[in-house]
């Protein structure tokens, strides 16, 4: 038994037809992200060393020279959900000036910061919506692993938003991140800015956030 013509040109209407309809890689809808907000910033303070200086305000500062810094801030992050992959660490800094920042968030020579991946002690309950890691000065964390460096901008305005990831890797139920300003500076430097990423309805985002489920 034979195909006429006729059978042979509808049957490659149909295969072009069905092949046309399989969505390419290009086609398909990119995977929305999951974002997280820091839970808690401490502010270590060499002028206060033992208090806890908790909250969502990210502050530095050096006075110029070798070992020169007297504030530091550990950005953390808690409640990253079970399974979560591909945890990315972002600082984002929209154009200059906002609502919340009418003016520069940075000052002097030296603000160029070292972030590094440090060790939080063990959790009998990682979910407590209640707990925060607590630092000071005379308690600092645990340095884990230095894993890139950033520079805040020292002028209002500025030209553009900046926005790139710090770090990443494998998603803890908990992290967090060590800023200093780096000592190999010579000038003095000075950082504060209140983080507003993580829903702060009506405030321009400023800050650090965890990035995952790419």
């Amino acid at each position: 038994m034979s195909f006429s013509l006729h059978h042979y040109v509808l049957l490659l209407v149909c295969i072009l037809t069905c092949a046309s309809a399989v969505p390419t890689p290009a086609e398909l809808a990119p995977r929305a992200c999951s974002t997280l907000g820091p839970a808690n910033i401490s502010n270590l303070n060499k002028t206060a060393p033992d208090a806890y200086l908790n909250g969502l305000t990210f502050a530095l500062h050096r006075d110029g020279g070798a070992n020169s810094n007297t504030i530091k801030s550990v950005v953390s992050f808690a409640y990253i959900p079970p399974g979560a992959t591909g945890c990315m660490l972002q600082i984002d800094i929209p154009k200059l000036p906002t609502r919340n920042n009418p003016g520069p968030i940075a000052s002097g020579t030296g603000t160029q910061a070292d972030v590094w991946l440090i060790t939080n002690p063990q959790r009998s309950n990682p979910y407590d919506v209640n707990f925060i890691y607590e630092y000071s000065w005379n308690k600092p964390p645990v340095k884990n692993q230095f894993v890139s460096t950033t520079i805040f901008p020292t002028n209002s305005p500025t030209d553009a938003p900046y926005r790139t990831f710090l770090w990443s890797g494998t998603c803890q139920q908990q992290l967090s991140f060590q800023f200093e300003l780096s000592d190999w500076q010579q000038g003095s430097g000075d950082v504060n800015f209140f983080n507003t990423l993580g829903g702060k309805i009506g405030l321009t985002p400023i800050g650090f956030r965890i990035v995952y489920n790419c």
